[in-house]
């Protein structure tokens, strides 16, 4: 039989975790799979990891992870992942906004072999800033928005831990590392309780890190291009310069030296960032195996 692990990030869920647990342990028992709840708690504020440990002690189904610190959302769901020992992996949010009744539809396609990944969507999305990071950053069908409600199977598992960046955004790279998807439409709630976690600036610096690498890798190629394009205007402009003092002939009327040199300028600055780049890419690639979190207790 397969084994299921749903993994959910805490952060100041008090009010919801309990209510959240006990309905993600039933619905496993009612798809009579054999699996376990992994809440890993994002160095909360309030009275959530007493909870957890409270929750746990109720059985061995539900087990909890306490980071030192808050570290975000992606951190704890790394966290998370990296102790998942289970067959079918699903990730879900603990604010009870996304029904634990719909893990059958995103956890059924995966068992029954259809995709290695299978990813909850809904229709719109309240926050304009969520619909524009999702259409930016994933390949969901038109006027779906991706949510955090997705499973995925051991070979996604394995493959996503391999990925060492310390910035990796979960959401995105699982739509983007390949492997065959599916999309299934699923409902989600209004808020409860409380307020988002994500405030504006959360999601400038989300976005930050998701295309910083994005960022670094395109604007290689696009600078290699510039480049290209700027050796060719380097050579026009070193042969109109020469043809100009040496022979008093000019190639191309009203092409002065002052533009020949802005010309020789230009060239040289895109070729030097084309370089630049390039080790920058390099440096990033080596100093990305820093740990994304630290483990202060676990139950």
């Amino acid at each position: 039989m397969a084994t299921v692990c749903v993994v959910v990030p805490v952060f100041n869920n008090e009010k919801t975790i309990e209510v959240l647990a006990l309905s993600i342990i039933s619905e496993l028992e009612k798809l009579s799979l054999k699996g376990f709840l992994l809440l890993v708690d994002d160095g909360s504020s309030d009275n959530s990891w007493n909870k957890i440990r409270e929750i746990s002690k109720k059985g061995t189904k539900i087990h909890g992870i306490r980071l030192s610190k808050n570290y975000g959302q992606h951190a704890a769901i790394n966290a998370g992942l990296a102790s998942a020992d289970a067959d079918v992996v699903a990730i879900m949010d603990a604010d009870l906004q996304e029904k634990p009744e719909f893990l059958a539809k995103i956890l059924l396609p995966i068992l029954a072999g259809e995709c290695d990944i299978c990813i909850g969507t809904i229709k719109e999305s309240t926050r304009i800033t969520s619909r524009f990071f999702h259409k930016i950053a994933s390949f969901a069908p038109q006027k779906q928005i991706p949510i955090t409600q997705r499973a995925f199977n051991k070979k996604v598992l394995r493959s996503i831990l391999s990925l060492k960046s310390v910035n990796i955004v979960y959401g995105p790279t699982l739509e983007n590392v390949g492997f065959v998807k599916k999309y299934v439409e699923v409902e989600k709630e209004s808020r409860k309780f409380g307020e988002s976690s994500y405030s504006f600036a959360k999601r400038i610096k989300l976005a930050q890190d998701f295309f910083a690498t994005r960022l670094i890798e395109k604007s290689t190629n696009t600078l290699l291009l510039i480049a290209m394009f700027s050796l060719a205007f380097l050579i026009y402009a070193l042969v109109t310069i020469f043809f100009d003092l040496v022979f008093q002939i000019q190639l191309a009327p009203g092409l002065n030296l002052i533009q020949t040199t802005i010309l020789l300028g230009f060239s040289m600055i895109f070729l030097v960032l084309c370089g630049v780049s390039t080790i920058i890419l390099k440096i990033y690639s080596e100093f990305v195996n820093s740990p994304r979190f630290l483990v202060s207790e676990e139950t």
